[in-house]
């Protein structure tokens, strides 16, 4: 459980936490099964309808507010409105979590819809991956954002693809089909459709940092 002080009162956030981006509403049971079971849900504003469609009730709302009605924020959320517009309702959900300690926490909706929504939202994932530990997962698998040395559990037989995310990456891998020892991870496709031989695998990641891409088996 996470833990934050305000003054001399010791307030507690709940794990785990999971926050919905007003991207395309996940459908699929797996970001479906993380939603249903967040200890605390927080949305940004334009994400706060889609939650209670889904049949969950936000914890917390953070945002601008324009892209939400008073009339359907439910009278039992937590509503923070931040006006400022130098950065995106997304970065001010995780700003809010590292105010508060947050360790980590689960993304849902960072894809579909605008392109360029979707791309800012990967770049702010990134971004604030320095600050706190976030997953992210979709109707097609789960992304981490990956600077160092790391395991990961999986389905066996999974697709993983590794996109490059900051500088040149140097890679080294075990438990996937077609090894990476040091290899530079130059373009876009280069990481692209390898393969988890069984349920584990690692990375060894140096010089930059990359987006790995686990897809789901059903």
């Amino acid at each position: 459980m996470a833990r934050h002080i305000v003054g001399e009162v010791e307030n507690s956030i709940p794990e785990p936490v999971v926050v919905l981006a007003n991207g395309n509403p996940p459908s699929h049971r797996h970001p479906l099964f993380i939603l249903n079971n967040a200890a605390i849900l927080i949305c940004t504003d334009g994400a706060a309808i889609t939650a209670v469609k889904l049949g969950c009730i936000p914890d917390v709302i953070i945002g601008d507010m324009d892209s939400m009605e008073e009339a359907h924020i439910p009278p039992e959320c937590e509503v923070i409105a931040m006006t400022g517009q130098h950065n995106t309702d997304l970065e001010k959900v995780l700003e809010w979590c590292v105010e508060k300690n947050v360790p980590s926490a689960t993304l849902l909706g960072l894809s579909g819809m605008r392109e360029d929504h979707m791309m800012a939202n990967f770049a702010v994932f990134s971004e604030y991956s320095h600050r706190l530990k976030l997953t992210a997962v979709t109707d097609y698998g789960i992304i981490h954002h990956v600077a160092g040395n790391e395991s990961f559990d999986c389905e066996p037989g999974a697709t993983v693809s590794l996109l490059l995310a900051t500088s040149e990456p140097v890679i080294s891998s075990h438990g996937l089909e077609y090894t990476l020892k040091a290899e530079k991870l130059k373009t876009g496709s280069h990481g692209i459709s390898n393969r988890a031989e069984n349920g584990h695998f690692s990375l060894e990641v140096s010089g930059g940092s990359l987006f790995l891409f686990t897809g789901h088996i059903d």
